[in-house]
């Protein structure tokens, strides 16, 4: 059986407290969408801070294998998973929360109901997981190569299995759109 972190104990304590407190407020109708909304704000937006300390780890990294070790087939690998990294920590963070977004047909600013949105925040906890995950993996990986001489088909091999957990993070992503976008046809059409 798989160890929780510390942090995602203390993410579910603040979960459990989070909706005792909301089940107790008067008028908790709005109130408790619009905590749903900030939470899932708060989700996504701890998700990018962990894609950031993953991010720092891979600077590191490309700093060791290029100006270290001056080994261009590595910074290549390295690099190439950066920009990926990059390219979901920038979806993640840009992501509309609770809102559809003003560019969508119709123009206006769409709230989301809440049943629709606590399958968001259930997606949402998901990708932040897999984003817990993909950091403990980067810092293994930097203390890997900065250990001693890495092999190039070693570095090949993680770096698959870093863009296979990056290719779950945005198969989740386009799950949420999808999520989303039902509820844009379910107001569209009534």
């Amino acid at each position: 059986m798989e160890k929780k972190s510390i942090l995602s104990k203390i993410w579910g304590k603040l979960k459990s407290l989070k909706n005792t407190i909301l089940s107790k407020a008067p008028g908790a109708g709005y109130k408790k969408r619009e905590a749903l909304r900030e939470w899932d704000r708060t989700i996504r937006y701890y998700s990018v801070r962990l894609l950031d300390d993953a991010e720092n780890e891979v600077n590191d990294m490309l700093r060791k294998v290029w100006l270290d070790k001056r080994n261009e087939k590595l910074r290549e690998i390295v690099d190439n998973y950066r920009a990926q990294l990059h390219s979901s920590r920038e979806k993640i963070k840009n992501a509309s929360h609770g809102y559809m977004p003003s560019w969508t047909p119709g123009g206006g600013k769409l709230a989301v109901k809440e049943e629709k949105l606590r399958k968001v925040i259930d997606i949402d906890e998901k990708i932040m997981h897999l984003c817990e995950e993909l950091k403990t993996r980067t810092r293994k990986f930097n203390d890997l190569v900065s250990m001693e001489a890495v092999a190039e088909e070693q570095v090949q091999s993680i770096a698959v299995d870093f863009r296979s957990k990056l290719r779950d993070v945005t198969d989740l992503f386009d799950e949420r759109y999808k999520v989303l976008y039902e509820v844009l046809g379910a107001q569209e059409s009534a």
